[in-house]
């Protein structure tokens, strides 16, 4: 399995516009100045799939707040969504293909003799609760198009 693209919208620095970035092949690297969203990337990436509760667990701090807000606005929205595919499957005697049952009933293709692959959205909303960290509702939906509907 190997993640293809990654986007985020109202994640940290991450905006309202969706920011997708793909992964190539070979080498991934992320390079910017400070504040330019590196470690927010790698952050969203834990939230779909890291180790620990903790690690997945959306808390208000990820909330993107725009420069001309206050506050973070009730019910601010934020979307994380991986691309997944599985070179594995291109391979005629490749035994490494573990990951491939987990997900085989959200796997979609783009077409025919297309490869088949994964992809995933993680949803989540801020609500405003009376208490200062509010409650954060999560959704992880699997998504059986490859476009850009849902």
């Amino acid at each position: 399995m190997k993640i293809e693209s990654i986007a985020v919208r109202n994640f940290r620095c991450f905006g309202a516009e969706w920011m997708e970035i793909s992964l190539q092949e070979q080498v991934t690297a992320f390079v910017g100045g400070n504040g330019s969203g590196k470690t927010a990337l790698f952050q969203a990436l834990s939230r779909l799939f890291g180790v620990t509760r903790a690690d997945r667990s959306v808390t208000k701090k990820d909330f993107h707040i725009a420069q001309d807000e206050e506050e973070l606005p009730n019910g601010r929205a934020l979307e994380i969504e991986c691309l997944l595919g599985f070179p594995e499957l291109d391979e005629e005697e490749d035994e490494d293909a573990s990951a491939i049952p987990d997900f085989f009933n959200h796997m979609a293709a783009s077409g025919p003799d297309e490869p088949l692959k994964v992809r995933m959205r993680l949803v989540a909303r801020w609500i405003e609760d009376g208490t200062p960290d509010g409650t954060v509702e999560e959704d992880i939906r699997w998504i059986t198009t490859l476009g850009n509907e849902l």
